[in-house]
């Protein structure tokens, strides 16, 4: 299925300014309750109504959510991450990376982009390039390379909806620079209410593993909790803040990365801010913790780290990651006609088209088709997937789990054999 193919580039917003959603239809939409076409508060781009988006311009939003909420958002920081030898500046690296998953929600007030819920079996492919620039750590300069690889790194990506309710989706990553890295994992986000929205990791979501070949070395990433704010005190209108922690640990080093998000004033400007540190876990020869590096900043703004020596002197210090001058990377996917049936952009081509010059009647009646067609299809329901194996169930929870090596697998998922995700 996943032969080679021709390409078509295709740009994936980002950074692209939308008007805020209305406060209450935002909820709406990211609880779950209503369907992403019924905002009429979503921006629409009506200067073109062809079959195809626009190659000078975004796509038009809102897009699937496999294609819209994804991690990959900086692959020159992705296959920067094995750069170093040194083993805490390799943390740091793969930190920088997994912050900059945020870029398409940096600013003040980044807007809330509604997405289009993916079907049972629906999935999406789409690669991207970092061209020859690789960053080292503390590398200032957000797109000038500050070190120069021997053949543009390209990544290439795939995204799989195994089940609609709970909704869960699994990813996978790869790229061949640097030696070889992978990113993968399952997506199951749990929607609540307490007072604000609050949208947190569910039961099947065991965060993000990155896995460096030439160390032999696997990284685990957790999500903290997203919230909206604003509703009442911003003239902006509402935003996004991050609260809780994100923890990142590697066994094979023995290094544990703690990010706390500060909790943000119900009443002013928010600060965004984010505090943490690098710490060796405790062995037999040293009991207690020691800490090897700091990082302290604003998680959609300039973050900073300091690498430490064993006295607790400055080794390293400077910029790890400045959100605001960061830029989404464009996507390149497979030209249509080459598409599978539930490929993602071409099961929501009709309703998009709709969507493009203002016809949300008929965009809500093509969404249903599509959801009714999803139904009859056996091979879209059953919640297997195509693409990808697990070594323990997807809808495992840790709880269920005792054993310790069969607990590194929850959420893991690995392709299936003879799956190529390269085009």
């Amino acid at each position: 299925m996943l032969r080679a193919l021709a390409k078509q580039r295709i740009p994936v917003a980002g950074n692209h300014r939308a008007t805020p959603l209305r406060p209450l239809r935002s909820v709406a939409l990211f609880a779950g309750a209503a369907s992403a076409l019924a905002l009429t508060g979503a921006r629409v781009d009506a200067e073109s109504s062809g079959s195809e988006p626009d190659q000078r311009k975004p796509p038009f939003l809102p897009l699937s959510q496999l294609d819209y909420w994804g991690y990959m958002d900086r692959p020159d920081l992705f296959a920067s991450v094995s750069l170093s030898k040194d083993p805490v500046e390799r943390m740091l690296l793969v930190l920088r990376w997994f912050l900059s998953k945020d870029t398409k929600f940096s600013g003040p007030h980044a807007p809330l982009t509604p997405a289009l819920p993916p079907l049972p079996g629906e999935f999406f492919r789409w690669r991207v390039h970092a061209d020859t620039a690789l960053l080292p750590l503390f590398a200032t300069a957000s797109k000038a390379p500050a070190r120069v690889a021997d053949e543009p790194a390209i990544v290439h990506c795939i995204a799989e909806q195994l089940t609609r309710t709970p909704s869960i989706a699994a990813f996978l990553y790869t790229t061949r620079a640097g030696g070889g890295i992978t990113a993968r994992g399952t997506d199951h986000i749990q929607p609540g209410f307490n007072g604000t929205l609050t949208l947190a990791p569910g039961a099947h979501n065991h965060g993000v593993y990155i896995h460096l070949a030439r160390y032999a070395e696997e990284y685990n990433a957790s999500h903290p909790t997203a919230a909206v704010a604003g509703w009442i005190t911003s003239r902006g209108g509402p935003y996004l803040t991050v609260t809780g922690e994100t923890v990142v640990e590697c066994e094979e080093t023995g290094l544990r990365c703690e990010i706390r998000y500060v909790e943000e004033p119900f009443w002013g400007a928010p600060r965004f801010a984010v505090e943490g540190r690098v710490v060796r876990l405790s062995d037999s020869n040293r009991p207690d913790e020691m800490v090897v590096a700091t990082v302290w900043g604003a998680w959609n703004g300039k973050m900073y780290a300091r690498t430490l020596d064993e006295r607790g002197g400055t080794v390293k210090e400077g910029l790890l990651l400045d959100l605001q001058e960061s830029q989404v990377a464009l996507k390149e996917v497979p030209p249509f006609d080459l598409q599978a049936r539930n490929e993602s952009r071409r099961v929501w081509r009709d309703v998009t088209k709709c969507l493009r010059v203002g016809d949300f009647p008929e965009a809500l009646r093509l969404k249903r088709v599509v959801e009714e067609d999803v139904a009859r299809r056996s091979g879209w329901t059953t919640g297997e997937s195509a693409f990808f194996d697990f070594r323990v169930p997807v809808m495992s929870q840790f709880k269920d789990v005792k054993d310790p090596l069969l607990r590194k697998e929850l959420g893991k998922p690995y392709l299936k054999d003879g799956i190529n995700v390269e085009f």
